[in-house]
């Protein structure tokens, strides 16, 4: 587990720092452009972080802010995961088989995307604070959490999708198919996602894809590994 961690972190710091980089600077931007000193912090958190689309502003900032900020952590957890099997397959799979990978893998990742949102979360946090004097509301946490869940049930999605797309003989059609009714389906506001019932169903989904998901990797594991070798 700790190797696991320790190399997706070097990884990222010497192939993916522009991203993150990009990454906190609109987190800054965004604070800049969207913070109003006249409303309450979690009016204001809920406002600057991407956490809902504004149907009514579909050409806006806002959605445009919203899909990049799904981009940014769907793409971290494809890549994570692809490289492992592009060129580290015999140094991993020596130690462990590809199921244990996989569940370390998903809590490595999960442990980035926690570690990713507290920065952009304590950004804006701190920002309003250090603007105006208002008091802390509990009910941000429970915005980040559902938050967390929400990203780590589209990366988890997105990665059976890119397993499927792999095992469909690398069919676009199919893969552009899914993308536009995973785009449709999946919801776009996570404020109203914010209760226990919701984390509850977001948890058992989760569930359910890594579960289909490891199942795939134990069944088609040699055709995953030379297709993605291809690459």
């Amino acid at each position: 587990m700790k190797y696991i961690i320790l190399n997706d972190i070097n990884y990222l710091f010497r192939r993916r720092m522009k991203l993150i980089f990009i990454f906190i600077f609109l987190t800054f931007g965004m604070f800049i452009m969207r913070y109003d000193r006249g409303v309450n912090i979690y009016d204001n958190v809920v406002s600057i972080i991407p956490v809902n689309i504004n149907l009514e502003q579909l050409l806006g900032i806002e959605p445009l802010y919203f899909l990049y900020n799904i981009f940014f952590f769907v793409f971290l957890s494809i890549d994570l995961y692809t490289k492992d099997l592009q060129y580290q397959v015999d140094n991993i799979f020596l130690r462990m088989s590809i199921n244990t990978w996989y569940c370390r893998k998903v809590i490595c990742i999960s442990i980035l995307t926690f570690c990713l949102k507290i920065v952009q979360y304590s950004i804006v946090i701190g920002g309003i604070l250090l603007c105006n004097s208002a008091l802390f509301d509990n009910n941000i946490i429970l915005l980040f959490i559902t938050d967390i869940l929400y990203l780590c049930f589209v990366e988890s999605t997105f990665i059976l999708l890119y397993i499927i797309f792999i095992l469909a003989n690398k069919k676009k059609g199919l893969l552009i198919a899914f993308i536009l009714f995973l785009v449709i389906v999946i919801p776009k506001n996570i404020v109203q996602l914010n209760s226990i019932l919701c984390r509850v169903i977001i948890c058992i989904f989760i569930l359910l894809i890594y579960i289909i998901t490891t199942l795939m990797l134990k069944y088609k594991r040699p055709k995953i590994m030379q297709s993605i070798g291809e690459m």
